[in-house]
This record gives C-alpha cells, sequence and structure tokens, in this order.
C-alpha cells in the first residue's frame, strides 16, 4: 500500500506516525535494520532523576515544633498561642460578624474585595496530565482506516479527518471540564463561615509568633482570617496553592509558600485536617490532625520556584462538633492590604 502513495502523501503519514511515537516515548530500531516481519525491539527509557524540590525552611529549634510527616514536611507547634488568645480571637469574630464564606474559601464581605481573588481557583487543568490522550487520538483513526482499506489516499485522508474531529473534540471537553468541575462545586466546596481579624493587637499576638517559627517578614504573610465550621460543615479537598500563580494572584504577592492553621478549641469529634495522599508515620491510615486548642498546623502548598506540590492537597472533614480555626498564609512577596497586614 505504502509504494503506491505518492512521495509527498507517504512523508505526510511518515511524519504523523514518528510524531504520536515521540509522544508515546516508544523507541524503535530502524526497519531497515530489521529482516521482514522482524518484531520492533523496544529499549527502557532511561530513569531521569528528578531534582530535589526545596521549600521555605522554618526554625527547626522553635519552642514544641514536632514534625508529623516528612516528604513533604508537616508540621505541629504546640501551644503556639495561649488559650485565652484562642478565646479571644473567636470573641472578636462573634463581635465583628462572621460571614458564610464561599466556595474559594474566603469571606463574602464587600470589605475583602481583593480576598476574594485570593484563593486557588476551584478547577485547573494541568497539560502535563493529557499524555494518554496521544494513543487515544492515535487509535481514533483506526475504524476509519479499515473501512477505506485499499485506496492509500482515502486512508490518509480518513485517518486525517479522524485525528482532527478527536482533537477538537478532546480540546473542547478540556476547556469544558474544569468549569463544569466548578459549577457543580460551587454549593458544596466549602460551608464555614468566616470573619478577617480586625483587632489589631490580637492580628499581633500570631504573626509575631509566626515572624519568628518561619523567619520570615510580616508583609509577606496574608492577614489571619478566623474561620468556623459548624456540625455538619467541612471543606472538600484543595491546594491552597495556584498552578498560575502570576495570572492569578501577579498582584496579591504570588505564590502561597506556607500554609499555617491555628486551632482555636478542641474538637472531640470530626473536623480535623485530613491529607489524602499522607500516611500515619506509625500506620498506613490517612494523615489527619485533629484540632487542640492553640496548635499550629504548618505546611507547604508549593515550592520555591512557586510549584504546586499536589501532596499536600487536603480536607477539612466534617464537623461534628463546632471547630474555629484561625488561617493565614505566607506568600513570595509583600502582600498588599486589605489581603495583606497593615503597613
Amino acid at each position: 500500500m505504502i509504494q503506491k502513495m505518492t512521495r509527498s502523501t507517504r512523508d505526510v503519514l511518515e511524519w504523523i506516525l514518528l510524531f504520536h511515537m515521540h509522544s508515546l516515548e516508544i523507541r524503535a530500531l530502524s526497519s531497515s535494520t530489521l529482516p521482514r516481519n522482524s518484531p520492533i525491539k523496544h529499549r527502557k527509557a532511561p530513569e531521569i532523576a528528578q531534582p530535589e524540590r526545596a521549600f521555605w525552611q522554618l526554625d527547626e529549634g522553635y519552642p514544641g515544633l514536632q514534625c508529623i510527616h516528612s516528604n513533604p514536611h508537616v508540621w505541629c507547634v504546640e501551644n503556639f498561642i495561649q488559650p485565652n488568645l484562642c478565646d479571644q480571637l473567636i470573641a472578636s469574630a462573634q463581635r465583628d460578624g462572621i460571614e458564610k464564606g464561599n466556595d474559594s474559601g474566603t469571606v463574602a464581605s464587600t470589605d475583602f474585595s481583593q480576598l476574594a481573588s485570593s484563593s486557588m481557583p476551584e478547577a485547573q487543568l494541568d497539560l502535563s496530565r493529557l499524555w494518554p490522550l496521544a494513543p487515544l487520538l492515535l487509535l481514533s483513526a483506526v475504524p476509519s482506516a479499515l473501512h477505506a482499506a485499499g485506496d492509500p489516499e482515502q486512508v490518509l485522508m480518513a485517518c486525517l479527518r479522524a485525528w482532527g474531529v478527536t482533537s477538537g473534540i478532546m480540546y473542547l471537553l478540556a476547556l469544558a471540564v474544569p468549569r463544569l468541575i466548578e459549577m457543580q462545586g460551587s454549593t458544596t466546596q466549602r460551608t464555614s463561615s468566616s470573619a478577617l481579624v480586625t483587632n489589631q493587637t490580637l492580628v499581633s499576638g500570631v504573626i509575631k509568633r509566626a515572624e519568628k517559627l518561619l523567619r520570615a517578614d510580616a508583609h509577606t504573610f496574608e492577614a489571619p482570617v478566623v474561620t468556623r465550621y459548624e456540625e455538619g460543615q467541612c471543606f472538600m479537598n484543595h491546594n491552597d496553592a495556584s498552578l498560575a500563580p502570576e495570572k492569578d494572584w501577579g498582584g496579591l504577592g504570588g505564590q502561597r509558600l506556607v500554609t499555617v492553621i491555628v486551632y482555636l478549641n478542641d474538637v472531640p469529634r470530626g473536623g480535623e485536617t485530613a491529607f489524602p495522599s499522607l500516611r500515619d508515620g506509625t500506620s498506613s491510615h490517612q494523615l489527619r490532625v485533629r484540632p487542640k486548642k492553640g496548635q499550629a498546623l504548618v505546611f507547604f502548598p508549593a515550592d520555591l520556584d512557586a510549584r504546586v506540590d499536589e501532596r499536600t492537597l487536603h480536607s477539612g472533614v466534617m464537623a461534628q462538633d463546632t471547630k474555629w480555626i484561625c488561617q493565614f498564609w505566607k506568600r513570595q512577596r509583600n502582600v498588599p492590604p486589605p489581603l495583606g497586614l497593615p503597613i
């Protein structure tokens, strides 16, 4: 069949086949060196060592600091703030008025307009994970090619049409799926209520400790937010970082490098912070942190190159008893108010 094709047609077909073989990382010996009907031999691609990722370094000598997971590091700090400060933060949120947060984890108030653009998009498309579509695209032309068997020109045109249609459908799905996921999760992603901490004395009590723990300038922190989870409320799996930080947060300090969650009360039932990709060091169970009054949980949603660490995907398990937390993030650069601290 190949011998009957024109030279230009044969060149186009060979280019398409070579392109898809490369996308599948198939390395075959040249057919000219093999006898007819000899099987193609494949060589195993050499393993490439991945460079070690660098993350923000905190003060490992900080009092009460304990590593509960390594690679990636997850830390707990016992008695990060005193019980009376926990009570004052809760009282301040109740006094100032606590509002139901939207699904991106921000406060639904006109006073916090910048906060609305500070959370990770609900659904983001990582193009590097679409490589399995290459073999599907190649196979999509098989039925059309078989139907046109016997005429090389028709086989080529049938393949090109099939690949074109399939590519178009995949492209539309790639655009539509994240939006559909976002719409589906818009009422279920987060059901808690939040309030920005406006009392600067209380803010200072939290931030000064965070500066020492993280060895960072307070102006790279987001302003602390107090969040309440009542019975039946939760926050589904999410990551605190963005796949496109400069696009999403370029004017807001860039990528989130450190997450700090401070538990303001003991929660006997439910309300744990769960990491579905991490395992408890003493068992094979999912890593979960039970809220303990005054304790801080620290982890790193992105590395110093602003790349998301998907291993830190986490959720707020459904609360059975009311849970209060105070949370904030350290970013790459200074964060302008009101998202950041007053200068």
